[in-house]
Formats: C-alpha cells, sequence, structure tokens
C-alpha cells in the first residue's frame, strides 16, 4: 500500500506556490515588457495571497454553514458470556474510530482492572453497573462516545442506565445458551456447573433479556460483518452518525 508522507505534501505545496508565482511573473512580463514590473507584482500576490487567505479563514471560523455538530453516543453491547457481544463491540468501535468519532471501550474485565473490589453478587453487580454509569456519564458530558461489553443481567441496572445517559443504545447480543457454553474458550459455564464458581450468569444466576432493547442482534445465526452494518445501518438511520 502506498500512503504520501508530510515531506511529499510539503515538496507539492511549495512547488505549486512557486509555479503559481512563476506563472503570475508570466502573465505580468507578457502585459508590461517589463521583468522588474513583473517581479514587484509577483512578490506582491504572494503576500496578498497570504493575507487573503489568513483572512478567510478567520472569516469562517465565526460561520456555522455546512458544520454538524454530534452528540456522543454510548452503545451499551448486554448478554450472556460467549454470546459474542465482546467480538461484536470491538468491531463497532473500530469503525467508529474510522469514522473519527471521539470514543472509548470498556469490556467487563478491562473495567474490574478500575474497580477490583466489587464482588459477582446480584447486588454487587447491579452496584457495579451503576458505578460504569457514573463513569460513562463524565465522558459523555466531556463530548466522548463509549462502547460498552457488559453482560449487565439485570433490567434494573440497565434501565439506570437509560434514565442518566442522553444517548443510551441498548444492544441486545441474543444467543443460546448451548451456543455459548460451546464458545467458552475459557471454561467458566463448566466451572459453574460443577459448582467451582459461584454467581455465574446463566446458571445461579438469570439473565433477564432486555424488553425493548433499541437493537437486539441474533450473533447465533448473523455473521460479524452482517451485524455490524445491522448497528451502523442504525445509528445512521437515526441521525446519530
Amino acid at each position: 500500500m502506498l500512503i504520501e508522507t508530510k515531506i511529499r505534501t510539503i515538496i507539492k505545496t511549495l512547488s505549486w506556490r512557486v509555479t503559481a508565482t512563476l506563472t503570475t511573473i508570466a502573465i505580468a512580463l507578457a502585459i508590461t515588457r517589463r521583468i522588474d514590473i513583473a517581479i514587484e507584482i509577483g512578490i506582491i500576490e504572494v503576500f496578498m495571497k497570504i493575507l487573503i487567505y489568513y483572512l478567510h479563514e478567520r472569516l469562517w471560523t465565526h460561520m456555522s454553514i455546512g458544520i454538524k455538530e454530534k452528540t456522543p453516543i454510548v452503545l451499551w453491547f448486554t448478554g450472556l458470556s460467549g454470546c459474542g457481544k465482546s467480538q461484536l463491540s470491538q468491531a463497532i468501535y473500530e469503525k467508529l474510530q474510522q469514522k473519527k468519532i471521539r470514543v472509548e471501550y470498556f469490556n467487563g474485565r478491562k473495567i474490574r482492572e478500575l474497580f477490583p473490589e466489587i464482588g459477582y453478587s446480584p447486588e454487587k453487580r447491579n452496584e457495579h453497573i451503576k458505578q460504569i454509569g457514573s463513569l460513562v456519564k463524565i465522558l459523555e458530558k466531556n463530548n466522548t462516545s463509549v462502547v460498552g461489553s457488559f453482560e449487565s443481567p439485570f433490567e434494573e441496572s440497565r434501565e439506570y442506565l437509560r434514565s442518566i445517559l442522553k444517548n443510551y443504545i441498548e444492544i441486545h447480543v441474543y444467543a443460546t445458551l448451548d451456543y455459548c457454553i460451546k464458545n467458552d474458550i475459557r471454561g467458566l459455564y463448566k466451572k459453574a456447573f460443577s459448582g467451582k464458581l459461584d454467581n455465574f450468569v446463566g446458571v445461579s444466576i438469570k439473565y433477564e433479556e432486555p424488553k425493548t432493547p433499541n437493537i437486539k442482534i441474533d450473533f447465533e445465526h448473523q455473521p460479524v460483518d452482517e451485524s455490524t452494518n445491522q448497528i451502523i445501518n442504525y445509528l445512521e438511520k437515526n441521525n446519530y452518525l
């Protein structure tokens, strides 16, 4: 893949400026038949264009024509462990970055580095999601979008997020328990079913499926690209992008 370096861009800019000035001098010389006057006109043209360009740019900084301000969004991926929400949320995060959107990404394992003492009981899970919501709200206020991937199994905590975040978009990544178990590369379900792992969502803790998610993805029967397009199409249709 060929890319244009900064040095090449600078050289092109300077060569164009020199070419334009020499053209002006040539035209002036053809009209006046005097090289001294032609050179003076060329020099004046350089400084006048720099001044006019500066004033032109300053003027446009005070005009809102053609500028669309987008408010930050929070894309909240919820679903069972192993359903594919991490893979899908990461793909969406990369898509938003490609669109030059200021965005942060969090998932369950990453966020627990910030809140290491929080437990896994239903009560602690609810508290944990609310703590994350407070963090996301700060980012949202600072004009930063967020992509979050969390089991967040309870409707209560998801409704709390919806109440405190302006553009909360809930994405339910659905997959059957059998599918999640088959995709459990860490063996967490096996430990949970054998009693070696307590408070595991989908086994000892019931996952409450979202009643009214903004988007529902059947990840078990839909490839990543198609699922990603479904989400991007929703965002564009609803003027979030």
